[in-house]
């Protein structure tokens, strides 16, 4: 088997913390198991204690992000999930981007209906003056 130092370790750590396994026999257990092996002896593990009402070890993480693994839902599986975890994060990001753009606009078009004159952002910011937004926000029925 030809793993590296690092999927060698993280396989160290997740069996002692799924399996609650002593440093000494997570080694050898990590460094002997092919890839199926390894998933079944954690996955089945714990699947058998669920079977029996037996709770997994308290160790055993909720979610796990690695660099090889990744335990969701309570299971293991291979590969990571960091590249669509950056996607997500990004999307959340321009999604919050344009609605903060949207939400800026709607204020924008209220202060100029409730004031008669545009809104006028000030210099360096991309914020409205507190005296042209304040009567929209005080007509919005949806303020606080």
């Amino acid at each position: 088997m030809n793993l590296s130092p690092d999927q060698l370790q993280e396989r160290r750590e997740l069996l002692q913390q799924c399996l609650n396994m002593s440093v000494i026999q997570a080694q050898s257990y990590a460094s002997s198991l092919s890839e199926e092996q390894f998933l079944e002896a954690i996955n089945g593990t714990t699947r058998n204690m669920l079977g029996m009402n037996m709770r997994p070890p308290a160790t055993f993480p909720d979610n796990y992000f690695g660099q090889y693994y990744t335990i969701q839902n309570g299971k293991l599986r291979p590969g990571n999930v960091w590249n669509q975890v950056e996607l997500d994060i990004l999307q959340c990001l321009t999604a919050e981007r344009e609605d903060r753009e949207q939400l800026a606009g709607v204020a924008a078009k209220g202060t100029e209906r409730a004031t008669g004159s545009p809104a006028v952002p000030q210099p360096g910011r991309n914020t409205f003056t507190a005296s042209r937004v304040a009567p929209f926000v005080l007509q919005c029925p949806c303020a606080f």
